[in-house]
Protein backbone atom coordinates (compact mmCIF):
# COMPACT_ATOMS: atom_id res chain seq x y z
CA UNK A 1 0.00 0.00 0.00
CA UNK A 2 1.02 3.62 -1.11
CA UNK A 3 2.05 5.70 2.32
CA UNK A 4 -0.02 8.15 1.44
CA UNK A 5 -2.83 5.61 1.69
CA UNK A 6 -1.57 5.01 4.99
CA UNK A 7 -1.59 8.14 6.13
CA UNK A 8 -5.32 8.82 5.65
CA UNK A 9 -5.79 4.98 6.90
CA UNK A 10 -4.40 5.91 10.30
CA UNK A 11 -5.96 9.22 10.53
CA UNK A 12 -9.38 7.40 10.12
CA UNK A 13 -8.22 5.02 12.55
CA UNK A 14 -7.13 7.90 15.29
CA UNK A 15 -10.31 9.45 14.43
CA UNK A 16 -12.27 6.39 15.59
CA UNK A 17 -9.97 6.16 18.62
CA UNK A 18 -11.36 9.87 19.09
CA UNK A 19 -15.15 8.81 18.92
CA UNK A 20 -14.31 5.97 21.02
CA UNK A 21 -13.22 7.29 24.10
CA UNK A 22 -15.29 10.36 23.76
CA UNK A 23 -18.07 7.55 23.80
CA UNK A 24 -16.78 6.03 27.22
CA UNK A 25 -16.78 9.31 28.83
CA UNK A 26 -19.85 10.53 28.38
CA UNK A 27 -21.56 7.05 29.42
CA UNK A 28 -19.21 7.23 32.60
CA UNK A 29 -19.99 11.10 33.10
CA UNK A 30 -22.59 13.54 31.15
CA UNK A 31 -25.33 10.98 29.42
CA UNK A 32 -27.41 7.95 31.18
CA UNK A 33 -27.18 4.62 29.01
CA UNK A 34 -24.52 2.38 27.77
CA UNK A 35 -21.37 2.34 26.06
CA UNK A 36 -23.18 1.15 22.77
CA UNK A 37 -26.33 3.43 22.40
CA UNK A 38 -23.94 6.49 23.50
CA UNK A 39 -21.21 5.18 20.78
CA UNK A 40 -23.60 5.40 17.75
CA UNK A 41 -27.09 3.53 18.62
CA UNK A 42 -28.96 6.43 20.23
CA UNK A 43 -26.33 9.25 20.37
CA UNK A 44 -27.67 12.86 21.12
CA UNK A 45 -27.71 15.48 18.25
CA UNK A 46 -25.10 17.63 19.12
CA UNK A 47 -23.08 14.79 20.44
CA UNK A 48 -23.42 13.14 17.17
CA UNK A 49 -22.58 16.42 15.25
CA UNK A 50 -19.22 17.09 17.66
CA UNK A 51 -17.98 13.53 16.85
CA UNK A 52 -18.89 14.10 13.33
CA UNK A 53 -16.57 17.02 12.77
CA UNK A 54 -13.73 15.50 15.15
CA UNK A 55 -13.79 12.89 12.63
CA UNK A 56 -13.78 14.76 9.83
CA UNK A 57 -11.15 17.10 11.32
CA UNK A 58 -8.85 13.86 11.40
CA UNK A 59 -9.46 12.80 7.95
CA UNK A 60 -9.10 16.38 6.43
CA UNK A 61 -5.16 16.02 8.37
CA UNK A 62 -4.51 13.04 7.02
CA UNK A 63 -5.91 14.13 3.88
CA UNK A 64 -3.74 17.18 3.88
CA UNK A 65 -0.82 15.59 5.11
CA UNK A 66 -0.45 12.35 2.50
CA UNK A 67 -0.72 15.07 0.02
CA UNK A 68 2.11 17.04 1.67
CA UNK A 69 3.93 13.79 1.46
CA UNK A 70 3.22 13.11 -1.93
CA UNK A 71 4.97 16.74 -3.03
CA UNK A 72 7.85 15.74 -1.08
CA UNK A 73 8.76 12.40 -2.50
CA UNK A 74 8.20 13.98 -5.83
CA UNK A 75 10.58 16.89 -4.83
CA UNK A 76 12.95 14.31 -3.65
CA UNK A 77 12.20 11.89 -6.97
CA UNK A 78 13.05 15.17 -9.49
CA UNK A 79 16.14 16.11 -6.92
CA UNK A 80 17.91 11.91 -7.12
CA UNK A 81 17.08 12.29 -11.06
CA UNK A 82 18.88 15.46 -11.92
CA UNK A 83 21.61 14.38 -9.06
CA UNK A 84 21.94 10.72 -10.63
CA UNK A 85 21.55 12.05 -14.71
CA UNK A 86 23.97 15.94 -14.46
CA UNK A 87 26.87 15.60 -16.16
CA UNK A 88 28.78 17.30 -13.12
CA UNK A 89 30.28 15.85 -10.11
CA UNK A 90 27.90 16.48 -6.93
CA UNK A 91 29.15 15.97 -3.15
CA UNK A 92 28.18 16.38 -0.03
CA UNK A 93 30.68 16.41 2.36
CA UNK A 94 30.34 16.84 6.51
CA UNK A 95 32.85 19.32 8.25
CA UNK A 96 35.85 17.06 8.55
CA UNK A 97 36.31 16.68 4.81
CA UNK A 98 34.16 13.02 4.66
CA UNK A 99 32.30 12.45 1.47
CA UNK A 100 28.81 11.63 2.55
CA UNK A 101 26.95 11.58 -1.05
CA UNK A 102 28.16 11.44 -4.62
CA UNK A 103 26.43 11.31 -7.52
CA UNK A 104 27.97 8.83 -10.51
CA UNK A 105 29.20 11.72 -12.39
CA UNK A 106 31.01 12.58 -9.99
CA UNK A 107 33.17 8.78 -9.49
CA UNK A 108 33.90 8.74 -13.11
CA UNK A 109 35.47 12.14 -13.24
CA UNK A 110 37.31 10.42 -10.12
CA UNK A 111 37.51 7.02 -12.12
CA UNK A 112 36.07 5.00 -9.04
CA UNK A 113 33.18 2.50 -8.66
CA UNK A 114 30.08 3.18 -7.71
CA UNK A 115 29.83 3.85 -4.15
CA UNK A 116 33.67 3.56 -3.81
CA UNK A 117 33.87 7.38 -2.73
CA UNK A 118 31.18 7.29 -0.12
CA UNK A 119 33.56 7.82 3.23
CA UNK A 120 36.43 8.95 1.51
CA UNK A 121 38.11 11.85 2.68
CA UNK A 122 38.09 14.39 -0.11
CA UNK A 123 41.76 15.44 1.60
CA UNK A 124 42.34 11.62 -0.34
CA UNK A 125 41.64 12.78 -3.61
CA UNK A 126 44.39 15.87 -3.64
CA UNK A 127 47.20 15.52 -6.34
CA UNK A 128 50.01 16.13 -4.49
CA UNK A 129 51.11 16.66 -0.18
CA UNK A 130 51.01 20.86 -1.03
CA UNK A 131 47.74 20.18 -2.88
CA UNK A 132 46.10 18.67 0.34
CA UNK A 133 47.44 20.95 2.83
CA UNK A 134 45.86 24.17 0.71
CA UNK A 135 42.55 22.34 0.80
CA UNK A 136 42.64 21.66 4.55
CA UNK A 137 43.76 25.37 5.60
CA UNK A 138 40.57 26.24 3.08
CA UNK A 139 38.09 24.01 4.93
CA UNK A 140 39.88 25.14 8.47
CA UNK A 141 38.82 28.38 7.02
CA UNK A 142 35.60 28.51 5.59
CA UNK A 143 34.33 26.50 8.95
CA UNK A 144 35.92 29.64 11.10
CA UNK A 145 34.94 32.58 8.75
CA UNK A 146 32.25 31.27 7.22
CA UNK A 147 32.70 33.42 4.17
CA UNK A 148 31.12 33.88 1.23
CA UNK A 149 31.41 30.93 -0.88
CA UNK A 150 33.62 31.39 -4.13
CA UNK A 151 34.75 29.06 -6.53
CA UNK A 152 37.86 26.81 -5.64
CA UNK A 153 40.59 25.92 -8.45
CA UNK A 154 42.55 22.97 -7.68
CA UNK A 155 44.31 19.51 -8.62
CA UNK A 156 43.19 15.88 -8.07
CA UNK A 157 44.26 12.56 -8.32
CA UNK A 158 41.94 9.72 -10.32
CA UNK A 159 42.17 6.12 -8.74
CA UNK A 160 44.11 5.52 -11.54
CA UNK A 161 46.84 7.88 -10.71
CA UNK A 162 45.56 10.48 -13.67
CA UNK A 163 46.04 14.34 -12.38
CA UNK A 164 42.92 16.69 -13.71
CA UNK A 165 41.96 20.26 -12.83
CA UNK A 166 38.20 20.92 -10.90
CA UNK A 167 36.24 23.62 -10.50
CA UNK A 168 34.80 23.50 -7.44
CA UNK A 169 31.10 25.39 -6.66
CA UNK A 170 30.37 25.55 -3.20
CA UNK A 171 28.10 26.14 -0.45
CA UNK A 172 27.10 25.23 3.21
CA UNK A 173 25.11 22.92 4.65
CA UNK A 174 23.64 23.95 7.54
CA UNK A 175 21.23 22.25 10.25
CA UNK A 176 17.83 23.48 11.06
CA UNK A 177 19.69 26.08 14.11
CA UNK A 178 21.49 27.18 10.94
CA UNK A 179 24.81 25.40 12.36
CA UNK A 180 27.39 24.44 9.62
CA UNK A 181 27.02 20.83 9.47
CA UNK A 182 29.20 20.14 6.07
CA UNK A 183 30.03 21.22 2.25
CA UNK A 184 27.75 20.59 -0.79
CA UNK A 185 29.33 21.04 -4.08
CA UNK A 186 29.09 20.87 -7.78
CA UNK A 187 32.75 19.62 -9.26
CA UNK A 188 33.44 20.28 -13.32
CA UNK A 189 36.27 18.59 -14.75
CA UNK A 190 38.01 21.89 -16.47
CA UNK A 191 41.44 19.77 -17.35
CA UNK A 192 40.61 19.82 -21.26
CA UNK A 193 39.57 24.00 -20.66
CA UNK A 194 42.77 24.44 -18.87
CA UNK A 195 44.87 22.68 -22.04
CA UNK A 196 42.94 24.65 -23.97
CA UNK A 197 43.81 28.26 -22.42
CA UNK A 198 47.13 27.08 -22.20
CA UNK A 199 47.36 26.65 -25.97
CA UNK A 200 45.80 29.73 -27.15
CA UNK A 201 48.45 31.59 -23.98
CA UNK A 202 51.33 30.10 -25.60
CA UNK A 203 49.69 30.86 -29.45
CA UNK A 204 49.45 34.74 -28.14
CA UNK A 205 52.57 34.72 -27.13
CA UNK A 206 54.03 33.40 -30.09
CA UNK A 207 52.48 36.02 -31.93
CA UNK A 208 53.13 38.66 -30.02
CA UNK A 209 56.84 37.16 -30.19
CA UNK A 210 56.95 37.69 -34.12
CA UNK A 211 54.84 40.53 -34.15
CA UNK A 212 57.43 42.55 -32.19
CA UNK A 213 60.15 41.08 -33.86
CA UNK A 214 59.04 41.69 -37.46
CA UNK A 215 61.46 43.50 -39.47
CA UNK A 216 58.28 44.53 -41.21
CA UNK A 217 55.66 47.17 -40.06
CA UNK A 218 52.37 45.62 -38.93
CA UNK A 219 49.67 47.81 -38.08
CA UNK A 220 45.84 46.68 -36.52
CA UNK A 221 43.11 48.96 -37.24
CA UNK A 222 39.33 48.70 -36.32
CA UNK A 223 36.64 48.93 -38.38
CA UNK A 224 36.39 52.55 -37.83
CA UNK A 225 40.09 53.06 -38.62
CA UNK A 226 41.59 53.83 -35.30
CA UNK A 227 45.11 52.03 -34.62
CA UNK A 228 44.42 49.97 -32.14
CA UNK A 229 48.20 48.36 -32.08
CA UNK A 230 51.22 48.27 -34.01
CA UNK A 231 54.72 46.98 -33.55
CA UNK A 232 58.07 48.84 -33.55
CA UNK A 233 58.74 48.66 -36.91
CA UNK A 234 55.86 50.77 -37.72
CA UNK A 235 57.29 53.32 -35.23
CA UNK A 236 60.26 52.78 -36.29
CA UNK A 237 59.78 53.56 -40.14
CA UNK A 238 57.12 56.60 -39.22
CA UNK A 239 59.00 58.55 -36.52
CA UNK A 240 56.47 57.86 -34.03
CA UNK A 241 56.24 55.86 -30.37
CA UNK A 242 53.83 53.12 -29.86
CA UNK A 243 51.88 55.16 -27.74
CA UNK A 244 51.54 57.84 -30.13
CA UNK A 245 50.30 55.90 -32.99
CA UNK A 246 47.71 54.11 -30.60
CA UNK A 247 44.16 55.86 -31.36
CA UNK A 248 45.77 57.81 -33.97
CA UNK A 249 43.20 56.90 -37.43
CA UNK A 250 45.07 55.48 -40.04
CA UNK A 251 44.28 58.32 -42.37
CA UNK A 252 46.87 60.72 -40.04
CA UNK A 253 49.73 59.05 -41.62
CA UNK A 254 48.44 59.72 -45.69
CA UNK A 255 47.60 62.38 -47.46
CA UNK A 256 44.48 60.59 -48.94
CA UNK A 257 41.15 61.74 -47.44
CA UNK A 258 39.46 60.01 -44.86
CA UNK A 259 36.37 58.82 -47.04
CA UNK A 260 38.63 57.29 -49.52
CA UNK A 261 40.60 54.86 -46.63
CA UNK A 262 36.94 54.08 -45.14
CA UNK A 263 35.74 52.74 -48.63
CA UNK A 264 39.13 50.82 -48.82
CA UNK A 265 38.43 49.14 -45.39
CA UNK A 266 34.97 48.49 -46.07
CA UNK A 267 36.10 46.95 -49.31
CA UNK A 268 38.80 44.80 -47.22
CA UNK A 269 36.52 43.30 -44.70
CA UNK A 270 33.83 42.17 -47.41
CA UNK A 271 36.56 39.76 -48.17
CA UNK A 272 39.39 40.64 -50.31
CA UNK A 273 43.24 40.54 -49.62
CA UNK A 274 44.81 44.00 -51.43
CA UNK A 275 48.69 44.39 -51.79
CA UNK A 276 49.78 47.97 -53.48
CA UNK A 277 51.73 51.07 -52.90
CA UNK A 278 51.17 54.26 -50.91
CA UNK A 279 52.75 57.03 -49.74
CA UNK A 280 52.85 58.00 -45.81
CA UNK A 281 54.27 60.85 -44.06
CA UNK A 282 56.35 60.92 -41.09
CA UNK A 283 56.23 62.60 -37.90
CA UNK A 284 58.58 65.48 -39.34
CA UNK A 285 56.51 65.75 -42.40
CA UNK A 286 58.91 63.75 -44.85
CA UNK A 287 57.39 61.07 -47.11
CA UNK A 288 58.15 57.35 -47.70
CA UNK A 289 57.35 54.90 -50.21
CA UNK A 290 55.44 51.33 -48.59
CA UNK A 291 53.75 48.41 -50.29
CA UNK A 292 50.84 47.11 -47.97
CA UNK A 293 49.61 43.87 -47.76
CA UNK A 294 46.13 44.24 -46.16
CA UNK A 295 43.46 41.57 -44.85
CA UNK A 296 40.49 41.20 -42.99
CA UNK A 297 41.10 39.79 -39.20
CA UNK A 298 38.97 39.27 -35.97
CA UNK A 299 39.81 41.88 -32.90
CA UNK A 300 40.22 40.26 -29.18
CA UNK A 301 37.14 41.79 -28.44
CA UNK A 302 35.13 39.93 -31.25
CA UNK A 303 34.82 42.89 -33.69
CA UNK A 304 35.66 42.89 -37.14
CA UNK A 305 39.32 44.28 -37.69
CA UNK A 306 42.00 44.74 -40.50
CA UNK A 307 45.71 44.02 -40.47
CA UNK A 308 48.40 45.92 -42.52
CA UNK A 309 51.83 44.36 -43.29
CA UNK A 310 54.28 47.06 -44.77
CA UNK A 311 57.64 46.59 -46.19
CA UNK A 312 59.66 50.33 -47.11
CA UNK A 313 60.26 50.86 -50.41
CA UNK A 314 62.01 54.44 -49.72
CA UNK A 315 65.72 53.42 -50.03
CA UNK A 316 65.16 51.10 -52.60
CA UNK A 317 63.12 53.45 -54.75
CA UNK A 318 66.02 55.82 -53.98
CA UNK A 319 68.70 53.19 -55.41
CA UNK A 320 66.57 52.87 -58.04
CA UNK A 321 66.08 56.43 -58.96
CA UNK A 322 70.03 57.25 -58.55
CA UNK A 323 70.42 53.80 -60.78
CA UNK A 324 68.45 55.10 -63.74
CA UNK A 325 70.20 58.37 -63.35
CA UNK A 326 73.49 57.10 -63.63
CA UNK A 327 72.34 55.05 -66.74
CA UNK A 328 70.87 58.33 -68.30
CA UNK A 329 74.10 60.07 -67.92
CA UNK A 330 76.12 56.78 -69.25
CA UNK A 331 73.74 56.90 -72.10
CA UNK A 332 73.60 60.20 -72.87
CA UNK A 333 77.52 61.22 -72.76
CA UNK A 334 79.91 61.03 -76.18
CA UNK A 335 82.43 58.87 -73.74
CA UNK A 336 82.66 54.77 -74.62
CA UNK A 337 82.05 54.13 -71.09
CA UNK A 338 81.19 50.12 -71.13
CA UNK A 339 81.59 47.68 -67.19
CA UNK A 340 83.86 44.94 -67.01
CA UNK A 341 83.91 42.10 -64.42
CA UNK A 342 86.58 40.92 -62.52
CA UNK A 343 87.06 38.33 -65.14
CA UNK A 344 87.19 40.82 -68.19
CA UNK A 345 83.78 39.73 -69.30
CA UNK A 346 81.96 42.88 -70.48
CA UNK A 347 78.82 44.13 -68.60
CA UNK A 348 77.37 46.76 -70.18
CA UNK A 349 78.05 49.19 -73.55
CA UNK A 350 76.93 52.22 -73.55
CA UNK A 351 76.05 54.18 -77.31
CA UNK A 352 78.91 56.21 -77.52
CA UNK A 353 81.17 52.79 -76.89
CA UNK A 354 78.87 51.34 -80.15
CA UNK A 355 79.89 54.86 -82.35
CA UNK A 356 83.48 54.65 -81.28
CA UNK A 357 84.45 51.28 -81.06
CA UNK A 358 81.64 49.73 -83.68
CA UNK A 359 80.60 47.10 -81.48
CA UNK A 360 76.73 47.08 -80.87
CA UNK A 361 75.80 46.69 -77.22
CA UNK A 362 74.47 43.33 -78.17
CA UNK A 363 78.09 42.17 -79.79
CA UNK A 364 79.89 43.44 -76.58
CA UNK A 365 78.08 42.28 -73.86
CA UNK A 366 79.42 39.09 -72.47
CA UNK A 367 82.51 39.13 -74.31
CA UNK A 368 85.89 39.71 -72.92
CA UNK A 369 87.17 43.01 -73.26
CA UNK A 370 90.17 41.40 -74.50
CA UNK A 371 88.54 41.28 -78.06
CA UNK A 372 89.41 45.60 -78.32
CA UNK A 373 92.85 44.59 -77.90
CA UNK A 374 95.05 44.63 -81.22
CA UNK A 375 96.37 41.07 -82.01
CA UNK A 376 100.19 42.32 -82.02
CA UNK A 377 99.56 43.95 -78.04
CA UNK A 378 97.88 40.36 -76.59
CA UNK A 379 100.51 39.87 -74.60
CA UNK A 380 100.47 43.12 -72.83
CA UNK A 381 96.95 42.81 -72.23
CA UNK A 382 97.06 39.50 -70.58
CA UNK A 383 99.49 40.98 -68.12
Amino acid sequence: MKTEYKIILLSLVFGMLAWTVDAVLDAMFFYEGTFWQLFILDLPGRELYMRVLLLGSFLAFGFILSRLWRRRRRSEQRYRTLIETIPHGIEEIDVSGIITVANPAHHKQYEYGEGELIGMSILDLAATASDREELRDHLKYWLKAQSRPVPYFGRKRTKNGRVIDVQVDWNYKRDIQGQVTGFIAVVTDITERKRAEEAVRQSEQRYRTLFELAPSGVLVANLEGRIVDVNPAVGKTLGYSRQELIDMHVWDLTPDPPETIRNHIAEILKGSEDSHEVVNIRKDGSRCDLVLKETAIQLPDGSDGVLVVSHDLTARKRAEQTRMQHAAIVESTDDAIDSVALDGTIMSWNVAAERLLGYSAAEAVGRNIRMLVPPDRAEEAME
